[in-house]
């Protein structure tokens, strides 16, 4: 409960689900949105035929299949093959409740990035990871969607960026958990998993350029200072 009024998370937040044609995945992140307290029918599944751009399947959201008018939370919640506490939305959203200076809040899990694994508290951060970030939408609008020049990789760190110019800060939330595998570093990864591995190293390089192109030479420094990204 918020005060005196009865708490409702589908008011609150709009689920988008990236489709993993892996098995199980998908089932198991749309019954943690469902045991969160979201109705099937407010949560949006956007594709990318199993290995395309991440950065084009979210984007999509906003530009024609859904669109801005149509999202009338005030927050969204990418998700990718995560599973959580059925806490965890409320919590993420009761943060930007009360941090109005904050874009994106990510909850904490076994990341690359440490400030994301090691998340204490709420913690402000150089960038968040999209691997399950909830997001202001009145400041999607002001700071734009991602790059997909950056279609695998990369477009975290240029969006995070991007809304620190802006005067936005990022959040990690260390209350908050939820529990992801990066698939390409699982023992015997489904093929599906090794094709879109082998689609990320060929943009590999074209992201690099992406990146050198709108932030220089010393991108890594700039967008990524935990120097953890590759």
């Amino acid at each position: 409960e918020k005060g005196s009024m009865v708490f409702d998370i589908n008011d609150q937040v709009t689920p988008v689900v990236l489709e993993y044609l892996e098995p199980g995945w998908l089932e198991q992140t749309m019954q943690c949105l469902i045991n969160s307290g979201f109705k099937q029918e407010n949560i949006l599944q956007v594709g990318r035929e199993g290995v395309g751009s991440m950065s084009a399947a979210f984007n999509r959201v906003f530009e024609g299949v859904y669109g801005f008018d149509l999202i009338t939370t005030p927050y969204v919640f990418f998700v990718t093959n995560v599973t959580f506490d059925k806490h965890v939305p409320a919590f993420l959203a009761a943060a930007l409740d009360e941090y109005t200076d904050v874009v994106a809040i990510h909850p904490k899990f076994i990341s690359d990035h440490p400030h994301i694994r090691h998340a204490k508290g709420r913690d402000y951060v150089p960038f968040v990871e999209w691997t399950a970030p909830m997001i202001r939408v009145d400041a999607l609008r002001d700071v734009g969607l991602l790059d997909e020049k950056l279609p695998y990789v990369g477009q975290d760190i240029d969006w995070s960026h991007r809304a620190k110019l802006k005067g936005w800060e990022l959040m990690a939330d260390g209350f908050s958990t939820v529990n992801h595998v990066y698939l390409r570093h699982t023992q015997n990864p489904a093929p599906i998993t090794q094709i879109r591995g082998a689609l990320r190293n060929v943009y590999q390089q074209s992201t690099e350029n992406r990146l050198i192109e709108k932030w220089g030479t010393d991108w890594r420094k700039l967008l990524c200072p935990s120097n953890s990204c590759g």
